[in-house]
């Protein structure tokens, strides 16, 4: 698979806050928009500290931890 590293600051297992139905939902620093909005202006600095589970290999595994239940319940 990949090492290379991204802008990684939370991943959300189990999230119903960020659209419909539950999923996984990955959170990058850095974002560039700059909304009115935004809901996670901590992540718009390039200063806040990284995930530990920073590489695309980590995040995948992190991500398909659930595949299962996601397949079941659709």
């Amino acid at each position: 698979m990949s090492n290379k590293t991204m802008n990684v600051i939370k991943i959300q297992r189990t999230s119903v806050y960020d659209g419909n139905g539950i999923r996984t939902t990955v959170f990058f620093r850095g974002c560039p928009l700059r909304c009115k909005w935004c809901q996670n202006p901590e992540m718009l600095s390039k200063e806040t500290p990284l995930y530990e589970k920073n590489t695309l290999d980590d995040v995948l595994e992190e991500i398909l931890r659930d595949k299962e239940y996601y397949l079941a319940s659709g």
